[in-house]
């Protein structure tokens, strides 16, 4: 029940996590293509990539974002940078107050949820210091929801340009013209970027999917050190079997005597183990489920990153397989139980 329990536990928040992720940049990238660097040692994304993406036939609008670390009153903060009025035809950041697309170069976006917890509100003056150094005052002149798929601070790439060492995307996002084949302009601008390092090009239901894979990824480590946690609960369940079979000897050689077989024996052997790991399987679902609606809901209350979903599909492969757990436990208790000799079964205390 516990292995069952903590497994249950992390799909279920994987599964919520995957679920407002994906919720989050559907709603959030309202553009037809992506293209991102690798995730590991991939670097970025040269602003030269964008501006030949952005003159290609058939393309409308190709404009990068960038991510990087700043002050911003007196404290350090994870900052995206963009192109504001570009990015508007590709994001859609569900502003609240103001406009992103309207944002000068004195100005900042903050995220709804953080200017709640810093009490900053539209017209707030904030004491910037940029990465070379150099301080500046700026307003807060929108706030937005959606932070799927930018940070909780976004500035105009007018202000962040001069004072960064270099500028290099982490993702740029392309808006085609009106009638426009994405496939066909899928591959025109995967053409492209073969001699940038072959970054990922995908079209909106790609990218949606494929920003979910690092939290699969990282499910999938975590199953393959729980599965000790399950392998120690078969072996649990058939030490528990074997302890019962020479308990009950005496029962066993009295059935034997009045007519049970050893195929009988060895499947009532094998639906005790059935039920009991059923019963541990259930009790861990149950719980597992509980928890993991426990851990979705204060994630959401405390970041906005998790919707409760509960995988029905995957809960029942864990069901499925803990049964059948059950029956692999109970092999040899069951082979033991069956070729206890009858007589001597019987005469036992």
């Amino acid at each position: 029940m516990v292995g069952v329990a903590i497994v249950t536990l992390f799909t279920v928040f994987a599964a919520s996590l995957k679920t407002a992720n994906a919720k989050g940049i559907s709603g959030s990238f309202t553009g037809d293509l992506a293209v991102t660097a690798p995730s590991f040692g991939g670097g970025g994304l040269p602003p030269e990539l964008a501006t030949a993406i952005a003159h290609l036939p058939g393309v409308r609008t190709a404009t990068g974002i960038t991510t990087g670390q700043m002050k911003l009153a007196g404290r350090n903060a994870q900052v995206t940078v963009l192109d504001p009025v570009q990015a508007s035809s590709v994001l859609d950041l569900h502003e609240t107050a103001g406009s992103v697309a309207a944002l000068r170069p004195d100005q900042l976006a903050v995220s709804q949820r953080q200017a709640g917890s810093l009490h900053w509100h539209i017209g707030t003056k904030v004491e910037a210091t940029l990465p070379d150094g150099a301080s500046t005052p700026l307003t807060v002149g929108a706030l937005f929801d959606s932070r799927s798929l930018v940070d909780d601070y976004v500035l105009p790439i007018g202000l962040w340009a001069p004072h960064a060492l270099q500028v290099v995307h982490s993702a740029i996002f392309v808006k085609l013209a009106p009638g426009a084949d994405v496939a066909s302009g899928r591959a025109a601008v995967k053409q492209l970027t073969a001699g940038y390092g072959q970054p990922a090009v995908d079209n909106r239901a790609d990218f949606v999917k494929s920003q979910g894979q690092a939290i699969t990824f990282l499910l999938g480590i975590v199953y393959v050190l729980l599965a000790l946690a399950i392998v120690i609960a078969v072996l649990g369940i058939a030490n528990t079997l074997s302890l019962g079979i020479h308990e009950r000897t005496h029962e066993i050689g009295l059935l034997r005597a009045v007519g049970q077989t050893r195929r009988q024996l060895r499947s009532m052997i094998r639906l005790e183990s059935v039920i009991i790991s059923l019963f541990g399987v259930v009790g861990g679902l149950g719980l597992g489920v509980f928890l993991g609606w426990a851990l979705a809901e204060a994630a959401d209350r405390a970041a906005g990153v998790a919707t409760f979903t509960a995988p029905v599909a995957q809960l029942a492969v864990i069901l499925v397989l803990g049964g059948a757990a059950g029956v692999l436990a109970a092999i040899r208790p069951a082979r033991r139980a069956a070729r206890l000799p009858v007589l001597g079964a019987i005469a036992t205390e």
